[in-house]
């Protein structure tokens, strides 16, 4: 799914500021310190950085609807999808 191994070419203009700043302020008061590995706190960064490309690319309406053709929850007759209500009731039983 993920052929680059980082976001130098980012679509995401100002994403890395927005996460730094999430990193340096917020979860940081919340009890996430990376500091002391930066190595990890940059490969993160990095990760989350190409998460909405990759998110973009992947979830492609037909890419969704062959997954749920293929497991039987689409009617193929009528085209009805599952609502989020619904399946999240079958995970509850």
């Amino acid at each position: 799914m993920q052929k680059r191994a980082t976001a130098k070419k980012v679509v995401a203009v100002g994403l890395g500021k927005i996460i730094n700043d999430l990193f340096a302020f917020q979860l940081r008061a919340k009890g996430l310190n990376l500091d002391r590995n930066p190595r990890k706190k940059k490969a993160l960064i990095d990760f989350l950085r190409c998460l909405p490309e990759m998110i973009e690319r992947t979830m492609t309406k037909a890419n969704i609807h062959n997954s749920f053709v293929e497991t039987g929850m689409i009617d193929v007759e009528h085209n009805l999808f599952p609502t989020l209500d619904g399946l999240i009731s079958t995970c509850k039983r």
